[in-house]
């Protein structure tokens, strides 16, 4: 059931950041400079972390380089949606977020197993 649960929120996950990266653009509100970056980094984070719980019969690598190739679509379909644009600095912020959950579920699953 819990793994059910964890499988339906990923794709939940994948369609609200398709809807609010492809929806008429307005600026997100800025705390500071990069708040964007920042939301891009924990947008893509979550999405990983989510993918490979509930997906984790398949290789980490191959979700990740899926997840990393589904930003890119994403980005580049923003240059069809109004008051959107394609930033390659949004695909590296992405890029960082999916590394940055590997990461962190590596060393917490080999840490949990002590």
């Amino acid at each position: 059931m819990a793994l059910n649960l964890i499988k339906t929120t990923t794709w939940l996950w994948i369609f609200a950041i398709a809807y609010l990266s492809l929806s008429p653009g307005s600026e997100p509100p800025t705390h500071f400079t990069y708040f964007d970056k920042l939301l891009h980094l924990g947008s893509y984070g979550l999405l990983t972390l989510l993918a490979l719980s509930g997906y984790a019969h398949l290789k980490k690598s191959k979700v990740a380089i899926g997840i990393v190739c589904y930003s890119i679509v994403i980005e580049s379909l923003q240059l069809l949606a109004e008051n959107r644009w394609f930033e390659i600095a949004d695909i590296v912020a992405n890029i960082i977020g999916v590394v940055l959950a590997v990461i962190l579920l590596i060393k917490f699953t080999k840490s949990s197993k002590v």
